[in-house]
């Protein structure tokens, strides 16, 4: 019984790593297909915004943080990187 309810939640927790992986995947396409590193802060914001299907981009700490993603911009507000969040 214990090994089956194990086998259960790692099952799940596998299927929700895989959802997020992709999900982050999708928004490095994203970001990849748009030449956003460079760009302005508001359009990476709009255009991640726009194709985003769960939650909306944010900023926190110098970060535009979109489906597991950090788009790291400077002073001047243009994206200069992008990483991976953990």
């Amino acid at each position: 019984m214990y090994t089956r309810i194990d086998h259960a939640v790692t099952l799940t927790y596998h299927d929700a790593s895989y959802q997020r992986n992709q999900r982050m995947l999708q928004k490095l396409v994203v970001v990849a297909n748009n030449n956003l590193v460079g760009d302005t802060l508001t359009r990476a914001e709009g255009i991640l915004a726009e194709q985003s299907n769960a939650t909306k981009p944010f900023i926190k700490e110098g970060c535009l943080i979109a489906g597991g993603l950090c788009l790291k911009f400077d002073q001047n507000e243009l994206i200069v990187a992008v990483i991976i969040e953990p």
